[in-house]
């Protein structure tokens, strides 16, 4: 039962199978470019055999999957659209889906040409009755195989004909079209290119075009000769890449063109022909003949006679052009008769050759010998050129003697008149003409020769032939100036537009263009010189200046025009004539000179120099005192530069001069420069010190008050008008401080308390003081002054409270440093209570009224006890002391000069005034001026006012003694060296400047 049902099942397949596949050929067929995923891709050659097995679409199991064996064996297999390309190419195994090649597979020839894929899809449709149809996408990718041989597309017969020049260039190249081949792949197309012959003419080299075509370059390798080679032919082979290779062959022809590469060539080297003298017009003679291996209008030979000899030639010869015969014109001579024949092909240009016909004339009679003279230079044989340079057995001439007699009277000899050629026999075909001897074109430009020659015949006859030597001049002398020695000539310097100097000339023995000179100047000459090149004439133009060159030296040429120029030379000497355009110059601008005061009139000072670059009297200077702005000097000038003293110099006086010198030359008109001399007057010591103070009458200093060490008392005053050392003093004490209490400055002049303790109170100390200089030598001078020490015991009094506090402040020093040792912080406090006691001591004892114990002094009063105050006047008048018209004091009038010193002649006691502090550490000196009176108040470090110490005055006004000046303040207050608390009533002063 199964068994028919499965035959009745095959029978139903074979049945609906044209259905079904009428039904999938009814569906799109995809094309062959599609390019969705294939079901199955296989890979052949292209060029298989019918029946070729490609594969099976049962080899992808995607397709069969779940099938059982059973399943799989009631497939069937089929190719959807048959008929069309390129599923026709195939056919399938109905039962086992097998693949084979059904027709010629030709990728040249189907659409995959020239395409990098050959790509064929088709469909198989897979049908069975039971299951689902199915459709199977088959792609057959065809590769390419070298079925195809290489072929020329562009020579399709196979040859091709070309031309190239006979002159080409080697590297010439020839282009051709390359070969093809329609395989694909590329190592089988075309791969190489070879010459079957003529390798050695020609190479062949290949080049890709864009488009995948090749072009080929046939490249001349050496030079082409058409008259050897005209044709040329090869083969042209293309391979391929194959194993084995294809090949293809493209026949290659190349005619050689033909170029105008050769000249006629006569047959014979020369014609000669030997006739009687009977010839007559018309007949020929003889008949040249010249062949040309060129071709076409290059290979065409035409005769004709000589270009030099045509004119000659025509009134006894006829060339026929074409075919080379000469004929007879008239009755030829008895003679030899020899000429030049030329063959021209025709070419563009044309090229020629020559040949020597003789034609020998044998004469019927007795003739006298005839005598030639070839040249060979000039086309004339009546005269020659010779090159005066020609030496010994140069060529001039051939001498051919004929006679057209026939035996022994046909001989001939010939002999030469002139010496300066000679004739050599020519072996039997005449003789030459050559140079015996040196020849100078400038001795003798001409010769003339004349040539005889005789024969032998009876009676001898003769024929004589002259002949003219023109030397010509060869370029061998040069330029040659006139004058032998230098040229010379003077001119005045300066500044010239154009100025004629002078002119040379020069001489060339030479001829013609050799002779012409052309003159020039050194190029390494400054201008401003000039030479006409063609009359020789030098000019300036330009400044010369004699200063700078005062003579110049040119170098001239003369050069001819000869082709190798020939130079002479000549040196021209300029001197340039001295004009007046330099000023005399000083060496330097200030002469400075250095003279002693001391030096006696006419001195030697010093010596002015300069100069002056003119010559002559231009250069000739003098010199001259030109004045000063201070008025007269005490120096002379002399016309040489001497600069001498004409005064006494005095260096207290004046210490320097300064005038203006001059300096004039003697030129027309002079010239004239200024220097400036400025003198120095160095000292001498010749001043003696002189003293201000003390003077005669005003020689007494009275110290009333309680002195202490290093006081100053009074001050020597002195001065030297000499300079530096010589004006430095030097003050010493020579008598009256025997017991030292004294010293002076030595050189402030400043007369101090030197040991209080040996000062002496009640006592008047007469100084001697010595001034002396520092010269060389020395000067001094002597003074004496009166230093007298009186004050009363409230002074000594107040001394000792003095050496009392001096004793406390020694205590107070030793107790602060022994708390400074053992603390920092107590010291300041120790220091600030001290100076806190001190300050309200100081305002305590400031106010009016205030009682001094210590001292005893219990009002105002007592304090001015000895000033011999009036009564009636009030405290502050008391406090300001003034002088009256005769210089008392207690007038109460102001002083008729305020620089007068207020004191006078009459002690000013100042017995009551009472010290109550050391001197300031902030107190200057101060200085010792005329006329002065120093009164100020300052600060002490406590808090409390400072006071200056009295400035004691002479009645000439000159301080005596100096106190202290508080440096901040114009005002001072009376004292010496003490405070001024008790002097100052509020703020009223004791006086003022």
């Amino acid at each position: 039962m199964e068994k028919v049902t499965g035959e009745v099942a095959v029978k139903f397949f074979h049945l609906l199978l044209p259905v079904v596949l009428l039904n999938l050929a009814l569906l799109p067929t995809p094309a062959v470019s599609q390019t969705s995923t294939p079901d199955l891709v296989f890979n052949i050659l292209e060029e298989q055999d019918i029946g070729f097995r490609i594969g099976s679409v049962t080899e992808n199991e995607d397709l069969l999957r779940n099938l059982t064996q059973a399943q799989r064996r009631q497939l069937r297999y089929g190719i959807l659209d048959q008929s069309r390309y390129p599923a026709s190419l195939f056919r399938v195994d109905d039962s086992t889906g097998e693949i084979f090649v059904a027709k010629r597979i030709d990728r040249e020839s189907s659409s995959c040409y020239r395409n990098p894929e050959c790509r064929l899809e088709f469909n198989v449709a897979i049908s069975s009755s039971r299951i689902v149809s199915n459709i199977a996408t088959v792609v057959v990718n065809v590769a390419d195989k070298n079925d195809n041989p290489p072929y020329f597309p562009a020579q399709s017969s196979g040859r091709v004909t070309m031309e190239m020049s006979e002159w080409a260039t080697v590297g010439t190249a020839l282009k051709l079209s390359g070969a093809a081949d329609r395989d694909y792949d590329r190592n089988n197309t075309v791969q190489r290119y070879a010459l079957t012959a003529h390798t050695d003419t020609f190479s062949i080299t290949d080049s890709n075009n864009l488009d995948g075509s090749s072009v080929l370059d046939l490249t001349l390798l050496h030079a082409l000769d058409r008259e050897v080679t005209s044709t040329y032919t090869f083969a042209i082979l293309a391979y391929d890449g194959g194993d084995p290779p294809l090949s293809a062959a493209l026949t290659v022809e190349i005619h050689v063109t033909d170029e105008n590469d050769n000249s006629p060539a006569f047959h014979n080297a020369s014609y000669t022909v030997e006739m009687r003298d009977e010839v007559v017009p018309g007949q020929v003679i003889v008949q040249v003949s010249a062949d040309d291996h060129d071709e076409g209008e290059n290979g065409k030979v035409k005769y004709q006679f000589s270009s030099l000899q045509r004119e000659l030639l025509q009134r006894k010869f006829h060339v026929n052009q074409q075919t080379g015969e000469i004929t007879a014109v008239s009755t030829l001579p008895a003679g030899v008769h020899q000429f030049v024949v030329e063959a021209l092909d025709g070419g563009n240009p044309p090229l020629k050759s020559q040949t020597v016909v003789t034609v020998r004339v044998i004469s019927s009679k007795n003739n006298a010998p005839f005598i030639q003279i070839n040249t060979l230079s000039n086309g004339s044989n009546s005269f020659v050129e010779i090159p005066e340079d020609s030496g010994p057995g140069s060529f001039v001439a051939f001498v051919v003697a004929d006679d057209p007699d026939e035996g022994p009277r046909g001989d001939v000899s010939c002999q030469l008149h002139g010496q300066i050629l000679r004739l050599d026999t020519l072996a039997g075909k005449g003789y030459t003409l050559t140079l015996q001897g040196v020849v100078d074109r400038e001795r003798q430009d001409t010769y003339n020769v004349t040539v005889t020659c005789s024969d032998n015949g009876d009676p001898p006859l003769s024929s004589t032939k002259s002949l003219l030597v023109v030397i010509t001049d060869i370029n061998d002398n040069p330029p040659a100036f006139t004058q032998k020695a230098q040229y010379s000539h003077a001119i005045p310097e300066g500044n010239y537009t154009e100025r004629y100097i002078l002119q040379v000339t020069a001489v060339d023995p030479d001829a013609g263009r050799n002779a012409e000179v052309t003159y020039s100047i050194e190029e390494s000459v400054n201008p401003p010189f000039r030479i006409d090149p063609h009359n020789g004439i030098i000019s300036v133009r330009g400044k010369l200046d004699r200063e700078i060159s005062p003579v110049i030296h040119l170098k001239v040429f003369a050069t001819d025009h000869g082709q190798i120029p020939q130079t002479g030379t000549a040196d021209v000497r300029i001197s340039l004539q001295d004009v007046n355009d330099q000023f005399p110059t000083f060496n330097q601008s200030i002469f400075e000179y250095r003279v002693s005061e001391d030096t006696p009139v006419g001195t030697f000072l010093g010596k002015l120099a300069a100069y002056d670059m003119d010559e002559g009297q231009n250069g000739v200077f003098e010199f001259y005192y030109a004045g000063s702005t201070d008025g007269a000097d005490p120096f002379v000038v002399e016309k040489n530069g001497t600069i001498l003293t004409s005064g006494a110099l005095d260096r207290e006086t004046r210490d320097s001069f300064s005038f203006t010198v001059m300096v004039r030359d003697k030129g027309l008109p002079p010239k004239t420069t200024y220097a400036s001399v400025v003198v120095t007057v160095l000292d001498v010591n010749d001043n003696d010190p002189l003293i201000q103070f003390p003077v005669s009458g005003n020689h007494t200093i009275h110290v009333t008050i309680i002195p202490e060490s290093g006081m100053v008392l009074a001050k020597i005053v002195a001065y030297d008008s000499d300079a530096a050392e010589n004006g430095s003093l030097h003050f010493a004490i020579l008598s009256g401080n025997e017991d030292g209490a004294l010293d002076i400055d030595p050189s402030g002049g400043e007369i101090r308390v030197k040991d209080i303790s040996k000062l002496k109170n009640k006592n008047a100390y007469k100084l001697v003081i010595s001034v002396k200089d520092y010269g060389i030598p020395q000067r001094g001078t002597n003074t004496s002054i009166v230093v007298d020490i009186n004050y009363d015991n409230t002074t000594a009094v107040l001394l000792q409270q003095q050496r009392d506090r001096k004793r406390t402040s020694d205590d107070y020093i030793i107790i602060v440093a022994g708390v400074a040792g053992t603390t920092v912080v107590l010291s300041a406090i120790i220091i600030v209570a001290i100076c806190f006691i001190f300050r309200q001591d100081r305002k305590y004892r400031s106010k009016p009224g205030a009682v001094n114990n210590q001292a005893g002094v219990t009002d105002d009063g007592e304090f001015f006890r000895n000033l011999n105050v009036p009564e009636n006047l009030s405290d502050d008048e008391k406090l300001r002391p003034s002088v009256d018209e005769e210089g008392e004091i207690g007038s109460g009038k102001p002083p008729k000069d305020p620089a007068e010193h207020l004191y006078q002649n009459e002690p000013y006691h100042l017995d009551g005034f009472k010290r109550l502090h050391p001197e300031p550490s902030n107190f200057v000196r101060a200085s010792h001026r005329k006329k002065e009176v120093s009164f100020a108040g300052s600060p002490t470090p406590c808090g409390g006012d400072e006071v200056d110490d009295v400035v004691f005055r002479s009645e000439a006004g000159s301080p005596v003694s100096q106190g202290y000046r508080n440096s901040g303040s114009s005002f001072g207050m009376v004292g010496s060296g003490e405070r001024g608390d008790f002097f100052k009533q509020q703020h009223g002063f004791l006086g003022k400047q």
